[in-house]
């Protein structure tokens, strides 16, 4: 599997052009989710955020909510703000993107003054981060995880890495709800899992 796609110039602009949303997750009990559990299934946290994603057109840095292109003047939890700062973490997202402008990212942003979505008590250090859980390529095809992890590795990325918690053949639904229980994935002070 390739994760770089060889596309001319003007592909890639065209390609890069568009907003892609990010396909919605179903809960485990939704009828639309059946047979998910078959084969084999990596488990990792659901961060409590803001969906985001991030991408290269024309040299530039592009973000996006879960629904719509993100800029100034239409901002997502400061998120478009963040990701053109001089904070360490954009600038690394950027060296990546610039150098696999191929390459979209999709992740949940934390929040930069406090905490998006319905969890407040994650870790005090897990604000104002971008935590990366998947990549697609310029043809929306999602990359194994396998390939795409020690690309963003090199780019100094992994705090932001989502982790796998467990890769299992065929799990049931109770063997779902106990890694789920264990979870406590930016968790460390609070009092329950994630």
């Amino acid at each position: 599997y390739n994760i770089f796609i060889e596309k001319g110039e003007n592909e890639m602009s065209a390609a890069n052009d568009k907003f892609v949303k990010y396909l919605h997750v179903e809960r485990l009990d939704n009828p639309n989710v059946e047979g998910i559990l078959l084969g084999t299934c990596r488990i990792e946290p659901k961060v409590d955020g803001s969906n985001a994603s991030v991408w290269m057109r024309d040299g530039e840095i592009c973000c996006g909510s879960r629904n719509r292109e993100l800029s100034e003047e239409k901002d997502n939890a400061s998120f478009y703000s963040w990701m053109l700062s001089d904070n360490e973490e954009p600038k690394f997202i950027y060296d990546l993107l610039n150098d696999h402008p191929d390459l979209r990212l999709y992740g949940e942003w934390t929040g930069l003054t406090s905490f998006v979505g319905s969890i407040k008590d994650y870790n005090p250090e897990a604000k104002a981060h971008f935590y990366i859980f998947d990549v697609v390529n310029l043809d929306e095809e999602f990359i194994p995880k396998e390939i795409w992890e020690p690309v963003l590795i090199d780019y100094k990325l992994e705090p932001w890495i989502i982790p796998t918690l467990a890769t299992i053949e065929n799990p049931s639904i109770e063997d779902i709800e106990k890694i789920a229980n264990e979870n406590i994935y930016l968790l460390d002070n609070a009092n329950h899992a994630g």
